[in-house]
Formats: structure tokens, C-alpha cells, sequence
């Protein structure tokens, strides 16, 4: 844009996900044991602009604003349940 102030952007695939175990008590003769694992795929736009001072290797004070647009393009849920 000028001498301090620049544009940054970059296009991303992201995967993130788990998997829990867990157990819950619905009355006095029945318990349950459930296994869950959850994945989701997403592609991240940043969008930032950062300004830059002084001159490199004097010392320079950096600073950066900027959003993220973020859009699910898939994912996977697994989950089951079992009587203990």
C-alpha cells in the first residue's frame, strides 16, 4: 500500500476435531457409555494490514489488525452409544 503500511492475506485448509468418552446415568437400571469423535473441515481467508516503523535492524515497532472469514466445507460425526 506505501512505504509502512502492508496488506497480508493467504488462503487455508484447516482439519480439527476430537474424540471423548464419556458415561451418564439415565434412572436406577439403565447406564450408558457413549464414544463420540467429531471432525471438521474448514478453509480460512485472512485478511490483515499491519504498519510497520523505523528501519530494519534499528529497532521497529510492528502492529497488525485483520478478520478471518471462515466457511465449513465438510466434516465427519461418529457417534455410539452402549447400555453398561
Amino acid at each position: 500500500m506505501n512505504k509502512n503500511i502492508y496488506f497480508q492475506t493467504g488462503l487455508y485448509f484447516s482439519h480439527m476435531g476430537g474424540i471423548r468418552d464419556f458415561a451418564f446415568y439415565h434412572n436406577d437400571s439403565f447406564n450408558a457409555s457413549v464414544h463420540q469423535e467429531l471432525y471438521i473441515n474448514y478453509v480460512d481467508l485472512p485478511m490483515s494490514v499491519f504498519y510497520k516503523s523505523g528501519m530494519q535492524g534499528k529497532g521497529r515497532f510492528i502492529a497488525g489488525i485483520g478478520a478471518t472469514l471462515s466457511y465449513i466445507v465438510g466434516g465427519k460425526n461418529v457417534f455410539s452409544e452402549q447400555s453398561i
